[in-house]
């Protein structure tokens, strides 16, 4: 029997050619972008599985009140925390703390005087290889950290620093702005790098112990052993079973008899296991990227509308083409088979064609995966794709796409009658017309709410990026400088790096744009004679002429010039200060300035108000900024802006520049536009990815609208005959074939325009700032979707009206 139905599906695929490769390649195409998200997901919601303990493993927070009611969510807790949960609770297993201390680590291998900066250390506690994932590629967990002066590499920094050999027991000098003097280790071991699904991704973890020749004994015992500094990620490891609740209850009474009045009365305890802290919206667990579990809604949404649309086209091509099996089913029924076989046959042709579908898009998989990992910022490798999990997953979609492609279809050829068949009375029933019709519309519909929303996430990308610091930050270069190089010596370099060929203004000031996890900048402010109370304003710390690197708009009075830093304070302040202070820009002009800096105060006057810009994310509303001349003492970044065209010739030259007046130091870069990158990297990971799928849904979509016109163009070659003999012109034709779509279009964007307008107005409020959801775009996306539909049954429409009409007229 199964032999019989491969053999009848055979032969109709064979004599189908068109349309059988329509099926496969819309549902190949389909089912290719729909596992793809499905793997996407999979491994979000893996999120740090990888880990020994995951499952067991709980990070400590703290809800900290503040005197003013306000509540803050701390994601580092006082390192006395777990310390003292593992002495007093037999079921915590295990506990880890670390530090990551901000500012590069500049780490140098003397031998053979090679630097590398790092941002990615963490300073931990040796028991971090018995807490996370660790697999060693030289060396041994049991030497990894095992005294203070070891440190541990992952495998991707190791190969940077030293290629493709074993540096197990190597000496490193490690500096860091913090230090005083540079700390002597030695590597311990190499480590894989994590996958791009932890929350933590170190290139190199330290001893904390390793402090101790730097801070003294008594300090780093202190700091270790803290009740109220919260410097420290903390976490345990419980025992399966523990009851958390007597735990968290136990921790509150700890810290009630370990710290001060204050403390205790504000701040509580919070635990959340490992494998829920990437979608913790409540806390900001990790400076790398919390997820957002909406977007793992979205992603699963539009995995579903592939799927949906490519079984609609499989439903509506199968049961349009009913009445050319007609006969068939007539005489297998004649023959003696019952419904039920019928039925089974269709739905065996339905997996068949999905199975070959997907087949297929293992192919297209395979050959996407690279372009995927770097879209998606993911570490797929092809084995990924053959994994138990996936494999589960994709023999889940074949059943689920196999059933809902082929039932109704089967259902519907499945009634047909012998009796009718034979006279020639079969027909396809309204019902069925009308219930194809539908699908076409929501399938539409789905096309509609995708294009609009890859237009409203592109345009909202677009406003982002746009609010930048610099009309021209793709070619403004970031220089790290504070805590990394003298200062003694920057009019060294500044006046070298002028000499460079093109080369107009080099200059210092914050690290800007500040990210969210960057150092405070906000400082008392009082205005005698203006404001009795102590404002609370943003401040940077810039050189003279930063403002020719950044391109300020004044709006009165002056920029800085260059007798400004020895001539006492001078401000500029931004256009949001004057607006808070309900003063006009040329009232502020000479405003005395109280600025309260840690035990000093410092005054100065007001030269100058210039344009808001963004100098932070736009996610936060621009503040109260304050411009002083005066850079800061650590926070230091040497700006300069490159000539277009010869971009890596004139950072050469400023490497040769920075390596003669600072030997042995670290030349670390990178552009102004990568760091705004950095700022929305899962709104622009979700830009790319909706345009990405968008663009297959649309193309599964014209495959099936490309099918059922031809299917369409095919039924009705007499109708056009012999509307052509009585002398109807082409256009009429083509007007009348191409109506029914245009209409199914028209009538899935009355129903789709105000769900999308609906879906995409709620995403926007997410953003501080952002752009309006202009008219345009709904008129664009009609005009965009009637322009696809008729292109895509241009070719059958316009084949069928310059045909011959004898030639219709001899069909069967």
């Amino acid at each position: 029997m199964f032999r019989h139905f491969l053999v009848t599906a055979s032969r109709h695929f064979l004599r189908n050619r068109l349309f059988s490769f329509i099926h496969v390649i819309g549902l190949a195409v389909g089912l290719a972008g729909a596992l793809l998200i499905l793997l996407y997901i999979q491994d979000e919601l893996t999120y740090d599985s990888m880990h020994p303990h995951a499952d067991h493993t709980y990070r400590l927070g703290n809800l900290y009140t503040q005197e003013n009611g306000e509540t803050r969510q701390i994601s580092s807790v006082p390192s006395a925390w777990s310390n003292e949960l593992k002495e007093q609770f037999p079921e915590i297993t295990h506990t880890v703390k670390h530090t990551w201390f901000g500012y590069p680590v500049s780490i140098t291998y003397e031998e053979n005087d090679i630097i590398r900066l790092s941002e990615e250390v963490m300073w931990s506690e040796a028991s971090w290889v018995d807490v996370f994932d660790f697999q060693v590629v030289y060396g041994s967990k049991a030497s990894a950290l095992n005294s203070p002066n070891k440190v541990a590499l992952s495998r991707s920094f190791t190969e940077s620093m030293f290629g493709d050999i074993d540096p197990v027991g190597k000496d490193l000098l490690i500096e860091h702005p913090f230090f005083q003097n540079g700390l002597p280790a030695i590597i311990g071991a190499v480590y894989e790098d994590y996958p791009s699904n932890s929350h933590v991704a170190p290139e190199m973890i330290v001893n904390f112990e390793i402090l101790t020749p730097e801070f003294g004994e008594e300090m780093v015992t202190e700091i270790l052993n803290s009740w109220e500094q919260d410097w420290f990620a903390n976490y345990i490891v419980v025992a399966p079973g523990t009851d958390l609740q007597k735990l968290h209850s136990n921790l509150e009474g700890l810290i009630a008899d370990h710290t001060t009045a204050e403390f205790r009365g504000n701040a509580t305890p919070v635990f959340r296991q490992m494998k829920d802290i990437h979608f913790d919206q409540e806390f900001e667990w990790t400076r790398l990227g919390m997820g957002d579990i909406r977007y793992i809604y979205m992603f699963g949404t539009i995995a579903l509308m592939l799927i949906i649309i490519a079984c609609i086209n499989y439903m509506n091509l199968a049961t349009a083409r009913a009445a050319r099996r007609a006969k068939e089913i007539g005489m297998r029924k004649a023959l003696g088979s019952q419904k039920g076989q019928l039925r089974w046959q269709f739905l065996g042709e339905s997996f068949l064609t999905v199975v070959l579908a997907s087949i297929l898009a293992f192919g297209i998989m395979i050959i996407s995966l690279i372009p995927f990992n770097q879209l998606a910022q993911k570490s797929f490798e092809v084995s990924d794709l053959f994994s138990l999990s996936t494999l589960g997953i994709t023999l889940g979609v074949i059943l689920l796409v196999g059933f809902l492609a082929g039932l109704y279809p089967a259902l519907v050829l499945s009634r047909f009658k012998p009796v009718e068949v034979f006279k020639g009375q079969i027909t396809v029933g309204k019902g069925s017309e009308r219930f194809r019709k539908g699908l076409v519309v929501f399938q539409f519909c789905i096309s509609v709410i995708l294009i609009v929303s890859t237009i409203v996430v592109v345009r909202q990308m677009n406003f982002l990026e746009s609010a930048t610091l610099s009309k021209e930050s793709d070619q403004m270069l970031s220089i790290r400088f504070g805590g990394v190089a003298d200062p003694e010596s920057y009019q060294t370099f500044k006046s070298a790096a002028l000499q460079q060929p093109g080369l107009e203004v080099v200059t210092m000031g914050n690290h800007l744009p500040r990210q969210d996890f960057f150092g405070g900048i906000t400082y008392n402010v009082r205005l005698p004679g203006v404001r009795d109370e102590a404002l609370e304003w943003d401040m940077l710390n810039v050189e003279h002429d930063f403002h020719e690197a950044f391109e300020f708009e004044l709006l009165a009075g002056r920029l800085f010039e260059e007798g400004d830093m020895d001539a006492g304070h001078r401000f500029l302040i931004n256009e949001t200060a004057i607006q808070s202070l309900d003063m006009s820009a040329e009232e502020a002009l000479g405003m005395t300035v109280s600025l309260e800096l840690n035990d000093t105060v410092e005054v100065g006057q007001v030269v100058g108000v210039i344009e808001d810009f963004s100098y932070r994310s736009v996610m936060h509303l621009i503040d109260p900024l304050l411009i002083t001349v005066a850079p800061h003492p650590i926070d230091k970044i040497v700006y300069t802006k490159l000539p277009s065209g010869n971009v890596q010739e004139a950072i050469t030259s400023l490497e040769a520049a920075w390596k003669e007046v600072y030997p042995g130091t670290g030349f670390d870069y990178w552009f102004v536009d990568e760091e705004f990158s950095r700022m929305y990297d899962s709104e622009s990971r979700l830009a790319d990815l909706i345009q990405v799928f968008a663009l297959i849904a649309i193309l599964v979509a014209c495959l099936g609208v490309f099918g059922l016109s031809a299917f369409m163009a095919e039924r009705r070659t007499k109708e056009m005959g012999i509307r052509k003999v009585l002398g109807a012109p082409v256009s009429h034709i083509m007007v009348l074939l191409s109506s029914s779509f245009v209409r199914t279009v028209l009538l899935a964007c009355v129903i789709a325009l105000p769900l999308a307008w609906y879906l995409m107005n709620s995403w926007l409020e997410n953003f501080v700032y952002s752009a309006s959801l202009s008219w345009w775009i709904f008129v664009g996306t009609v005009v965009l979707v009637l322009s696809l539909t008729l292109l895509t049954t241009a070719y059958e429409t316009v084949k069928t009206a310059l045909s011959n009409p004898l030639d219709h007229m001899r069909e069967d």
